[in-house]
């Protein structure tokens, strides 16, 4: 759609046991953050979105980061390219060297930390020209101390993009989400804009999702 995209049945697997049929909607230049539990169903509907659950497709043109990035045999440089054209690879070059990574691409793949594995991951995924990011828990393994530039670095990245993010962290949603779903069960509970969300949360049950109780 023009405006944005609507996924709708989003259902997983066939039986709903973790996802009930739900609808998602990510408008054009929207950052929409799914925040919830442990098993409530955020990595689920970006897998079904990205086509990554078994038997399925892409429902949309998207760059995805899952939540337990993985890099393959070889350099950091070789893995920060892959699936992406000689522009994109420039771009996640540059990305990689904004995230204080881009001195570690002449190094094996397996010698890098977990957080530095994750900015270079998220430096591809950044630098692919897809209209729609789907990044799941994209700031879980970066230091706290680290995460104020990254957020600015995503959200400059994707101003002019749909993203549908999931996270734990409240005081991020604050920082750069425009929509708000709460979702635990497979079922989404409370959505709307961040801001209002996180002021009236519906119930007692999403005030404790929130950590507001």
């Amino acid at each position: 759609m023009p405006d944005g995209y609507a996924f709708t049945d989003l259902t997983f697997p066939q039986d709903r046991s973790v996802l009930e049929g739900i609808t998602i909607r990510v408008g054009r230049n929207e950052s929409v953050a799914l925040f919830g539990p442990n098993g409530g169903g955020k990595s689920s509907v970006m897998r079904v979105i990205a086509g990554t659950v078994p038997r399925a497709r892409p429902l949309a043109d998207v760059a995805y980061l899952p939540q337990t990035p993985y890099l393959f045999r070889g350099t950091v440089g070789s893995n920060l390219g892959l699936g992406l054209d000689a522009r994109e690879s420039e771009r996640a070059r540059e990305l990689a060297t904004e995230m204080d990574v881009g001195a570690l691409l002449n190094e094996p793949s397996g010698a890098i930390s977990v957080g530095e594995t994750q900015r270079i991951c998220l430096a591809r995924t950044l630098a692919s020209t897809a209209p729609l990011l789907l990044l799941d828990e994209p700031l879980a393994p970066i230091s706290a101390a680290g995460r104020p530039k990254i957020v600015d670095i995503i959200k400059g990245c994707t101003a002019d993009r749909g993203l549908l993010w999931a996270t734990h962290n409240l005081d991020t949603v604050r920082a750069f989400a425009d929509t708000l779903i709460i979702l635990d069960g497979g079922a989404i509970l409370q959505e709307g804009p961040a801001s209002q969300v996180i002021a009236s949360p519906a119930n007692e049950q999403v005030a404790s999702i929130l950590g507001l109780t």
